[in-house]
Protein backbone atom coordinates (compact mmCIF):
# COMPACT_ATOMS: atom_id res chain seq x y z
CA UNK A 1 0.00 0.00 0.00
CA UNK A 2 1.89 3.81 -0.92
CA UNK A 3 1.16 6.59 1.24
CA UNK A 4 1.67 9.49 0.26
CA UNK A 5 -0.07 13.09 0.54
CA UNK A 6 -3.44 12.99 -1.82
CA UNK A 7 -4.90 16.59 -3.41
CA UNK A 8 -7.76 16.07 -0.84
CA UNK A 9 -5.91 15.33 2.37
CA UNK A 10 -3.88 18.67 1.02
CA UNK A 11 -6.64 20.53 0.62
CA UNK A 12 -8.55 19.67 4.06
CA UNK A 13 -5.19 20.34 6.05
CA UNK A 14 -5.38 23.75 4.52
CA UNK A 15 -8.72 24.34 4.93
CA UNK A 16 -8.07 23.07 8.51
CA UNK A 17 -4.96 25.09 9.04
CA UNK A 18 -6.72 27.98 8.00
CA UNK A 19 -9.94 27.70 10.01
CA UNK A 20 -7.12 27.62 12.90
CA UNK A 21 -5.42 30.66 12.37
CA UNK A 22 -8.36 32.63 11.34
CA UNK A 23 -10.52 31.70 14.64
CA UNK A 24 -8.71 33.40 17.43
CA UNK A 25 -8.80 36.54 15.21
CA UNK A 26 -12.93 36.47 14.43
CA UNK A 27 -13.95 35.18 17.82
CA UNK A 28 -14.28 38.17 19.65
CA UNK A 29 -16.36 39.96 16.98
CA UNK A 30 -18.68 36.92 16.56
CA UNK A 31 -19.73 36.69 19.75
CA UNK A 32 -20.67 40.60 20.04
CA UNK A 33 -22.22 40.23 16.58
CA UNK A 34 -23.72 37.49 18.43
CA UNK A 35 -24.81 39.15 21.68
CA UNK A 36 -25.46 42.68 19.88
CA UNK A 37 -28.22 40.59 18.13
CA UNK A 38 -29.66 38.42 20.52
CA UNK A 39 -30.18 40.74 23.37
CA UNK A 40 -31.42 44.21 24.17
CA UNK A 41 -28.68 47.09 24.37
CA UNK A 42 -28.89 47.14 28.09
CA UNK A 43 -28.36 43.57 28.25
CA UNK A 44 -31.10 43.45 30.97
CA UNK A 45 -33.94 41.31 28.50
CA UNK A 46 -33.93 38.88 26.07
CA UNK A 47 -35.46 39.83 22.39
CA UNK A 48 -34.60 36.50 20.49
CA UNK A 49 -37.87 36.66 17.97
CA UNK A 50 -39.41 32.69 18.39
CA UNK A 51 -40.58 30.83 21.54
CA UNK A 52 -37.12 30.58 23.46
CA UNK A 53 -37.45 32.85 26.86
CA UNK A 54 -34.22 33.26 29.02
CA UNK A 55 -32.79 30.54 30.45
CA UNK A 56 -31.74 32.82 33.72
CA UNK A 57 -32.63 36.10 33.38
CA UNK A 58 -30.57 37.43 36.66
CA UNK A 59 -27.67 36.10 34.78
CA UNK A 60 -28.55 37.82 31.38
CA UNK A 61 -28.28 34.13 29.25
CA UNK A 62 -29.82 33.59 26.25
CA UNK A 63 -30.15 30.47 23.38
CA UNK A 64 -27.91 31.46 20.41
CA UNK A 65 -29.65 30.06 17.60
CA UNK A 66 -26.78 29.70 15.59
CA UNK A 67 -24.71 27.12 17.94
CA UNK A 68 -28.12 26.08 19.97
CA UNK A 69 -26.11 26.87 23.19
CA UNK A 70 -27.10 28.98 26.08
CA UNK A 71 -24.66 31.96 26.49
CA UNK A 72 -24.36 34.46 28.66
CA UNK A 73 -23.48 37.68 27.41
CA UNK A 74 -21.73 39.44 29.96
CA UNK A 75 -19.35 36.86 30.01
CA UNK A 76 -18.83 35.82 27.01
CA UNK A 77 -18.90 39.00 24.73
CA UNK A 78 -17.92 42.06 26.64
CA UNK A 79 -15.48 42.92 29.92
Amino acid sequence: MKFGVTPFLAATIGILALAASSDGAETGEKCVLRCDWAFSKTLNSCILPYRHKPKNPHRVECLDQATDVWVNCKENCYD
